[in-house]
């Protein structure tokens, strides 16, 4: 999959470190304005952020789906959250 001209399956990281892989896509994905004042659903009522894009958020998880598996997306997502 190719989001402006960069190949996210070809981003690097180890290969049991599927955090480090998510938070390469995010900086890929999301503006760093966006990945300061965001935060991927379900929001906080304690932090004033905003949601971030859903389009992009659901690029990040068919991405990490393809690269490891389902399993892996459900066990690892609440830590990127």
């Amino acid at each position: 999959m190719v989001f402006n001209g960069i190949d996210l399956f070809a981003l690097k990281a180890p290969p049991k470190e599927t955090t480090r892989y998510a938070t390469r896509l995010a900086g890929v994905l999301f503006s760093k304005e966006e990945l300061l004042g965001g935060m991927i659903p379900p929001l906080n009522e304690k932090y004033a952020r905003i949601t971030l894009g859903a389009e992009k958020i659901e690029i990040m998880r068919k991405c990490i789906t393809k690269k490891y598996t389902q399993r892996v997306l459900e066990k690892m997502w609440g830590d990127i959250l």
